[in-house]
C-alpha cells in the first residue's frame, strides 16, 4: 500500500530504519534550536545564496513572524484579514 509516496511499515521497521540514521549523535532540537536546525538553516542559506535563514516548523507560525517583522516596521500593529483566515 502507498501513502503519499510512503510504503506502509511496522512500527518495529519504522525503529529499524530510523535507528541507521546518520542523525543519530545529535540532540533533539528545543524550540528549532540545536545543531540539526543550525545545519538546515546553514544549508538553505548556502543554497539560496542568503546571509541568513530561519527554520519554522509550522507554516502559521511563519506566517504569524512575516506579519509580526511588517507590523513592525510600519509602527502599526492593525492587520486585515479574511474571516475565514486560518490566522484567525
Amino acid at each position: 500500500m502507498r501513502y503519499l509516496g510512503l510504503y506502509k511499515k511496522t512500527h518495529q521497521q519504522w525503529l529499524e530504519e530510523m535507528s541507521q540514521s546518520k542523525y543519530l549523535e545529535f540532540e533533539n532540537d528545543s524550540y528549532n534550536q540545536g545543531a540539526l536546525v543550525d545545519q538546515l538553516e546553514n544549508r538553505v542559506n548556502n543554497l539560496l545564496g542568503k546571509q541568513s535563514s530561519l527554520f519554522f516548523n509550522k507554516g502559521v507560525t511563519a506566517q504569524l513572524a512575516a506579519m509580526k517583522v511588517v507590523c513592525d516596521a510600519r509602527n502599526n500593529n492593525l492587520i486585515a484579514l479574511h474571516p475565514q483566515s486560518h490566522i484567525i
